[in-house]
């Protein structure tokens, strides 16, 4: 899963860089884009309590598909998280599943998210193609 992400952080520089008008624009889009899709990656807020005007967002985030298959991948399974002795136990969380539970992370959905990264990978490589090529026909025409 970090792989894709790693293919589609370059893929978003990819198609920035062949769609906006110069690189101001490009820098300027993304670093607009890459807080707004880190925010809605279900770290900083859950992905169940954010409202409804807002929760679309979490949908084309290619954080958040990120982020639930490496959380799947580090806590699932896992039965035994010990707790130390300044925790209070109503706050210790002793499963992975709990874990994932806290987050609304579903282990049941590693595979879509491996799945939708690599489909955003291959429809912004597409987008890329075509930005360039459009580019492509200004410039010789």
């Amino acid at each position: 899963s970090l792989l894709l992400v790693s293919f589609r952080a370059i893929n978003l520089g990819c198609f920035l860089s062949t769609a906006s008008p110069s690189i101001d624009a490009a820098t300027t889009i993304a670093g607009t884009l890459m807080p707004v899709m880190i925010m809605f990656a279900g770290i900083y807020a859950n992905l169940d309590s954010l409202s409804p005007y807002l929760s679309w967002i979490q949908w084309v985030s290619w954080f958040r598909y990120s982020t639930e298959a490496l959380m799947v991948t580090q806590f699932d399974g896992i039965e035994n998280i010990t707790c130390t002795a300044e925790v209070q136990t109503e706050y210790c969380i002793s499963t992975g599943a709990q874990v994932l539970e806290m987050y609304s992370f579903h282990a049941d959905f590693y595979a879509w998210d491996l799945i939708i990264l690599l489909a955003m990978y291959v429809v912004f490589h597409f987008m890329s193609y075509l930005a360039l090529s459009r580019r492509a026909r200004k410039i010789a025409a």
